[in-house]
């Protein structure tokens, strides 16, 4: 009888578990749901690898919170895809950051600090937005003040700053962080309910999606 009870149990056991993992499957990846179709597809400036744009701005909490998943996931992103970064300046409180991103990358240190520029923002609540708070914090980071701030305070880096803001116009991008995948395919956490296991997985599929149209042109 024992015996008999044991193997019903286990039994139970199994059924739950079953049902449980049917439960978790995630529902078939669906456009309108967890991904959009631009309607005037945007050039690429990766070449021959698909490209997945990241529109951000570093002082979003939003945007922070994504950041040790994107991390994880660039690190097993498929080889034909690069990452690129478009800083975004909706209003002009939204620019100082963007000018940031592009002075950082001018100086070669954008690799190096661009998750510290987020921890300064968002765990320390630096307001690298004013200049003097700015510089200090590039002094305790090592980078050459003095060449940051001359591309900082470049007509070059105003006029790339706004082009990004104009690109995420084109795309009918309303709010960050958003992805966009090959210049046609739009997703954000937004769409995945704030599940950002679940945005990767999208980000996977429209990569997939985009490397079969370009291989059928």
């Amino acid at each position: 009888m024992r015996t008999l009870y044991f193997r019903l149990a286990w039994c139970l056991v199994l059924l739950f578990v079953a049902a449980a993992a049917r439960a978790a499957v995630s529902p078939p990846i669906q456009e309108g749901r967890d991904y959009l179709t631009l309607q005037m597809p945007q050039p690429v400036t990766t070449g021959k690898k698909i490209e997945v744009q990241e529109f951000f701005w570093y002082r979003c909490p939003h945007c922070f919170h994504l950041q040790p998943y994107l991390i994880a996931w660039e690190k097993h992103m498929p080889k034909d895809a690069q990452m690129v970064f478009v800083p975004v300046a909706f209003n002009a409180q939204w620019l100082p950051a963007a000018k940031l991103f592009y002075a950082l990358k001018d100086t070669g240190e954008l690799a190096r600090l661009h998750n510290k520029v987020f921890d300064a923002y968002q765990v320390q609540l630096l307001n690298l937005d004013d200049p003097a708070v700015l510089k200090q914090w590039l002094a305790k980071e090592g980078v050459n003040a003095d060449k940051f701030m001359a591309s900082y305070n470049s007509f070059d880096t105003l006029n790339r700053a706004m082009q990004g803001t104009q690109q995420a116009k084109d795309d009918a991008i309303q709010g960050v962080p958003t992805l966009v995948i090959d210049g046609k395919y739009l997703t954000s956490p937004s769409f995945t309910n704030d599940n950002r296991t679940r945005l990767f997985q999208v980000v996977d599929y429209l990569i997939a999606k985009a490397q079969k149209e370009r291989a059928h042109r």
